[in-house]
């Protein structure tokens, strides 16, 4: 069975260079990674009907990473400033 994870997901919305952020329970493999079939989500969530352009990952943060809310806070704030 899958493991499945928590991610915060912003991803550019077909090629309307328009960025676009959700959470995401997505499968991830043995290193903790988005296995194809989690980027086929992805692409799928973000896809724009106009164009018929599937969305594009531009960052992943791993909410399930962190042990307390200091660190996801300082993970989010670098995460906005795209330091991730």
């Amino acid at each position: 069975m899958t493991r499945q994870k928590t991610f915060l997901i912003r991803a550019e919305l077909g090629r309307s260079g328009v960025l676009k952020e959700c959470v995401m329970r997505l499968p991830v493999d043995q290193n903790g990674g988005i296995t194809n079939k989690g980027r086929q989500a992805i692409r799928s969530r973000f896809f724009d009907g106009s164009t018929q352009t599937p969305g594009s990952m531009q960052y992943a943060l791993n909410l399930e990473a962190f042990s307390n809310g200091h660190d996801i806070t300082a993970a989010i704030k670098k995460y906005y400033e795209n330091k991730v």
